[in-house]
């Protein structure tokens, strides 16, 4: 494999592929970039068999081939290399060597069989959100979802699709967040019952983490695809795949009908009314204190 491409665009690949990389000592290939050459592109993969990322690179390709190089060791050469300049990338007897503008350095290999196959996305359903929205909706969701793994459905968000918007919401089993995101048309019937056919999905924390973060500033949608039990989005010529989603059991499919909330010895039920393109639940275990919509109040 050889090829020659801007340090730029090198860069950007990598930070976007590095944060998903494995950092399990009993599988150390998973801490290694997959290096292939592609349709005259270079393409970048890595995966923590959670969450895998391929980003492709734009390339002037004189030899093909393949290799995996350790990721933290390609990204800091890389990183410092001067902006304005090209990265050749050669490798050769299991090695990566890596020039540009009088820098040199040659990362010893292993073999891409060892790396681990990534889901390809063949025939699924799609449909197309919209990107800034989705965004800020993560923004104000990831904080509410739970860290512990104790309840692994109270770690992702939840996806409930509706025929003319979806629904989105989180919670630690402390408070809850919900957005919802209107389509820009509706649904046809196929890709509606086959994203709700479970009633809903939840999706992995980490992996909504990414794709928040690959949205660029520029981007109008972002593309989901469901295929079985994996999602595909396409944003910035990235494809996340989590290789699972949970089916709703901690959480409610029928949330938005009211909250059932416990303080002190007093319990009560917070009604959500309309609906609204934003809502924020908090309620805690205090005596006879209840907060609703920002609006505290007694109980008496």
């Amino acid at each position: 494999m050889k090829l020659v491409c801007t340090q730029e665009n090198l860069k950007r690949a990598i930070g976007y592929a590095e944060r998903v990389t494995g950092r399990q000592s009993s599988l150390p290939i998973l801490g290694n970039f997959l290096l292939e050459t592609e349709s005259g592109r270079l393409k970048l993969s890595a995966t923590n068999l959670e969450i895998g990322v391929v980003a492709r690179v734009g390339a002037k390709v004189e030899r093909e081939g393949s290799l995996t190089v350790p990721a933290k060791i390609l990204s800091q050469f890389v990183v410092n290399l001067p902006e304005t300049e090209v990265v050749t990338l050669e490798e050769k007897d299991q090695a990566l060597s890596v020039s540009c503008a009088g820098y040199r350095v040659k990362i010893k290999g292993l073999p891409a069989s060892e790396f681990p196959i990534m889901p390809q996305k063949k025939a699924g359903v799609a449909t197309e959100l919209p990107a800034e929205a989705l965004k800020r909706a993560l923004s104000r969701l990831l904080p509410c979802v739970a860290t512990q793994e104790t309840r692994l459905e109270l770690t992702g968000v939840n996806f409930l699709f509706e025929k003319e918007r979806v629904r989105l919401a989180a919670t630690d089993s402390f408070r809850l967040s919900e957005e919802i995101l209107p389509f820009s048309a509706p649904l046809e019937a196929e890709v509606l019952e086959a994203f709700s056919a479970g009633g809903s999905l939840i999706l992995p924390s980490t992996t909504l983490l990414e794709v928040s973060r690959a949205i660029g500033v520029q981007q109008k949608m972002i593309r989901m695809t469901l295929e079985e039990n994996q999602i595909f989005s396409n944003s910035m010529a990235l494809r996340y795949s989590p290789p699972y989603s949970w089916e709703v059991s901690g959480l409610s499919a029928d949330y938005a009908s009211g909250i059932l909330i416990f303080c002190g010895a007093q319990s009560g039920r917070i009604s959500t009314g309309a609906p609204h393109c934003k809502r924020f639940f908090f309620w805690r275990s205090c005596y006879r204190t209840r907060i609703r919509f920002g609006r505290r109040f007694r109980s008496r």
